[in-house]
């Protein structure tokens, strides 16, 4: 196989994989939305940035407590905009200054926080604050320590301390969104491969059908190049609208076509050292089309767009000269 027939299957693969990310994408966000996932691991956040975690720790009862607090505050709830289910547990995004705002007011009103002042008076009203629990009185002490020696002259000390817990918050919030992250993409491969096997997406298949089958394989390219060259990041209703004229390599039919995936060189009679080898290749191109989807939709439009641009750049351009009679 040449270059260029190599670089129309590659580019052909990759918008397969683009498509089936799309739709894993959208599967798993609304699993996300219905159990309200960003929800939960917000508020798992903020007590975690609150005090321990460790269920038997005198600072993670109170950090928990503080957490109900503030995810019970008329503020914080009217965040939550969401109508699926009856009961929510409540907003999936939280602003760094409505946080703020909230639990400077939970801690003034419950635990002896004395927000009078200078940002002096307000460290030695935390530093002698005895409702706090020792570990989460020592974390706001930091905070307001660090407050006091970035504060100026003229801004009010509960002003100082109100800037240095929202720059706290948005750092804790980018590790959060970062375990998060990982825990969605481990899921989005158990999706993946449900949808490869469903859709018996089988990457070695795919490969020797674009290979073989030319007409597929520049029907699917011209398809990516239309996508590629329309949409900065097309979402799955505008690729399925394209895909109306044209027949995926994908989908389980007939058993001979089962016989050939597993074994596209089979002998008339295969023995079962065959069937093996076979088998094992199928499941792996499963396993391998699940890992591909699992990097994502970005992931592949990006890609698939480098591979186009290379292709498109070593293609000699027509002549636009007409050839004139002597």
């Amino acid at each position: 196989m040449n270059l260029p027939a190599m670089l129309n299957v590659a580019i052909g693969l990759f918008f397969i994989y683009l498509i089936l990310s799309f739709l894993v994408s959208g599967i798993q966000e609304l699993i996300a939305t219905v159990l309200e996932w960003r929800a939960k691991q917000l508020k798992e956040a903020i007590q975690i940035i609150l005090g321990d975690n460790e269920a038997n720790d005198p600072s993670a009862k109170q950090a928990q407590k503080i957490a109900n607090e503030l995810w019970n505050h008329p503020l914080i709830r009217s965040l939550n905009q969401r109508k699926i289910l009856r009961c929510s547990v409540g907003p999936s995004y939280i602003s760094s200054k409505m946080f703020a705002a909230t639990l400077l007011e939970i801690i003034q009103t419950d635990y002896d926080f004395n927000a009078s002042g200078t940002i002096d008076d307000i460290v030695e009203s935390i530093k002698e604050n005895k409702k706090l629990d020792p570990e989460i009185q020592r974390r706001i002490y930091s905070i307001a320590l660090i407050a006091q020696r970035k504060a100026s002259a003229s801004e009010k000390g509960i002003k100082s301390l109100e800037k240095e817990i929202r720059i706290w918050f948005d750092q804790s919030m980018e590790r959060a969104s970062g375990v998060y992250n990982r825990n969605v993409k481990g899921f989005t491969f158990l999706i993946g491969l449900v949808v490869t096997l469903a859709l018996n997406a089988d990457t070695f298949h795919i490969l020797e059908r674009l290979n073989k089958d030319t007409a597929l394989r520049s029907s699917i390219n011209q398809l990516a190049a239309k996508v590629v060259a329309e949409n900065k990041e097309p979402s799955l209703n505008q690729i399925n609208s394209y895909l109306d004229n044209i027949t995926m390599p994908l989908g389980w039919s007939t058993r001979e076509q089962f016989k050939n995936q597993v074994n596209p060189r089979y002998p008339a009679k295969p023995q079962l050292g065959d069937w093996v080898l076979g088998i094992i290749k199928l499941i792996f191109g499963w396993l391998l089309s699940a890992g591909a989807i699992a990097m994502g939709a970005p992931f592949w439009f990006d890609l698939l767009g480098k591979f186009i641009n290379v292709r498109n750049a070593g293609q000699v351009p027509e002549s636009t000269s007409k050839d004139k009679p002597s």
